[in-house]
C-alpha cells in the first residue's frame, strides 16, 4: 500500500475485513468447535447472516452492529472467535451476544 499513511492503511484493512465478514461461515466453524454454547452462537450467527449490519468505525476497530440497542437490552456476552475465523488473516473477531442474538461483531487488527 505504497503512498498510504499508516492510519489510512489500517482503515482500508479494517474496512476490507468488515466487508468480507461472513456470519454463516463463522457459524459453520463455531458449530464444530469446542466453544461453550457453540450451538447457540452458531444459530445466532446464522440469524445475523440474514441481516444487513451497520458499519461503525471506531479507532482501531470496525464494528458491525446488527440492529438497534435499547436501554432494556441485556448486557452482551463477548466471545472471541479469532482462532476460528480471522487470526490467520491478521485480524481479531469478537462476537457480542445479547441473550441468543448477535448484536454486534468487533473486527480489529492483531
Amino acid at each position: 500500500m505504497a503512498g498510504r499513511s499508516g492510519a489510512a492503511a489500517i482503515e482500508v484493512e479494517l474496512r476490507d475485513a468488515a466487508a468480507g465478514f461472513d456470519p454463516r461461515q463463522l457459524a459453520t466453524r463455531v458449530r464444530v468447535s469446542s466453544l461453550s454454547d457453540a450451538a447457540v452462537l452458531a444459530d445466532a450467527l446464522n440469524v445475523a447472516s440474514t441481516l444487513t449490519p451497520q458499519l461503525i468505525r471506531r479507532e482501531g476497530e470496525a464494528y458491525l452492529a446488527f440492529g438497534e440497542l435499547s436501554s432494556d437490552t441485556p448486557l452482551a456476552r463477548r466471545i472471541d472467535c479469532t482462532a476460528l475465523y480471522g487470526g490467520a488473516a491478521g485480524f481479531g473477531i469478537e462476537v457480542h451476544l445479547s441473550g441468543d442474538f448477535v448484536i454486534g461483531v468487533s473486527i480489529y487488527l492483531i
